[in-house]
């Protein structure tokens, strides 16, 4: 039981028009079955890209981590309303930013990294020397 919603009955709420077709099926027979190993999953994810993107180590994993995950909320609820829609689209767009950016690293524990692992500078602040 989620949020005092039986497991099983939780997509029910939600009008059928309004899911993506295609997610809503995998919302019902992949995540409900298995919510509460896709809850830990989300929990931990979350923390994880937290961490990553306020200490600024491995910020690109950590960007396109959380970039796919306000894509993944955008299917499951973006559509409840306009904001949750434009949110996790601008979530994802700042995500953008900051993986594709490489002065958006210069203050970061990857650019202090990547002096001391010059091979990982690429893949930690995506520049070349």
């Amino acid at each position: 039981m989620i949020s005092g919603v039986p497991a099983g009955e939780s997509c029910e709420c939600f009008p059928p028009s309004a899911f993506f077709p295609w997610y809503a099926e995998f919302l019902r027979s992949v995540v409900l079955p298995n919510s509460a190993v896709r809850a830990a999953l989300v929990l931990s994810g979350e923390i994880l890209i937290g961490l990553s993107l306020l200490l600024g180590l491995f910020t690109n994993l950590g960007a396109f981590a959380g970039a796919i995950m306000s894509i993944n909320f955008f299917f499951g609820a973006g559509w409840t309303s306009p904001d949750n829609a434009m949110l996790n689209l601008l979530m994802v767009a700042v995500q953008s930013v900051v993986l594709l950016s490489p002065e958006a690293k210069k203050l970061s524990l990857d650019e202090r990294l990547s002096w001391t692992a010059p091979k990982l500078r690429r893949f930690l602040v995506g520049e070349r020397r």
